[in-house]
């Protein structure tokens, strides 16, 4: 099946179809190695904490500067990692924080 000619949206040709679950997982693998090694560095930088705190309680107290909070939350969200040094994070954890920041910064309700 295709829409609009020549763009397949599903079958032989797809994004998707031509990728194997092996690579989506290796490639979650991989993000993470680099997403820890990265957060690594970051705990182990005094100054950088310190800056981290302080800009996370900052944005506490002036709240969103834009429309949506997206940057805000990403911000806030890493400077929590960062801060809790024994908090580890999976390939999975760091593909769901990523995917609730967005939705996160547009939602207006939550039941």
């Amino acid at each position: 099946m295709s829409r609009g000619g020549s763009i397949p949206v599903s079958g032989e040709g797809h994004t998707l179809n031509n990728s194997s679950s092996d690579e989506f997982t290796s490639s979650y693998r991989r993000f993470s190695v680099k997403m820890e090694a990265f957060v690594e560095a970051v705990r182990n930088n005094s100054k950088y904490i310190e800056r981290s705190s302080s800009r996370f309680k900052a944005i506490k107290q002036k709240g969103k500067k834009h429309e949506t909070a997206t940057r805000e939350l990403f911000t806030m969200g890493m400077d929590f990692i960062f801060r809790n040094k024994s908090m580890s994070m999976t390939a999975n954890e760091w593909h769901d924080f990523y995917h609730t920041v967005v939705p996160v910064a547009y939602c207006d309700l939550v039941l």
